[in-house]
């Protein structure tokens, strides 16, 4: 078959006076599978100006450690002993008896409000409105947590009113990675 005949079966043409009869048209290749989340995130990253391989595989393991690459909102702590979030939160949890630090880590909402939240999260994460603790905790491929960073980073990928008016935006995977990208660029 000619690319005459090529073009005039793509456009719908007749076939030349005297031409075979084309044969029937091949089935229609299945659509391209949806982009996975590493490919989401290798292109973010290019678009990012960020190359250098070591420093795209150490993003990769740094996505895989915090979320295995799977946007979710931070887990509660219920299950966590009282010695581990000790030693994570510190002075933000200091001083609360084992009870209380129970009652507190049982309740999603009030722990991350208690350890997010305060002077500490105004101070280092932003935030600064009522309940910005629970609202704005860890979400994406790198669990982006506190206001300033939501507002931060999602200027910078042109999201922010998306990701204030609905923090789950970030754990879109494409939203997610375009974050991560922003995020390590900017911070390292």
């Amino acid at each position: 078959m000619s690319l005459l005949d090529i073009l005039r079966r793509l456009f719908g043409l007749a076939p030349a006076a005297g031409a075979p009869e084309p044969p029937p048209a091949p089935v229609a290749p299945a659509p391209a599978a949806a982009a996975s989340e590493a490919d989401l995130l290798r292109a973010a990253m290019t678009r990012a100006g960020i190359t250098d391989p070591d420093m795209r595989a150490g993003i990769a393991a740094i996505c895989m450690g915090e979320s295995a690459m799977k946007g979710h909102v931070e887990r509660g702590y219920s299950g966590t002993s009282n010695l581990r979030i000790r030693q994570v939160f510190g002075a933000r949890v200091a001083g609360m008896s084992e009870a209380e630090l129970d009652a507190l880590k049982a309740d999603d909402r009030a722990f991350f409000n208690r350890v997010y939240g305060g002077d500490w999260g105004a101070r280092n994460l932003g935030n600064t409105m009522p309940g910005d603790g629970f609202r704005v905790r860890g979400r994406g491929f790198i669990q982006l947590t506190g206001r300033a960073n939501y507002e931060r980073y999602g200027r910078a990928i042109g999201r922010l009113d998306a990701l204030l008016a609905n923090p789950d935006v970030a754990n879109d995977p494409a939203v997610s990675a375009e974050l991560t990208a922003a995020y390590i660029k900017d911070r390292y």
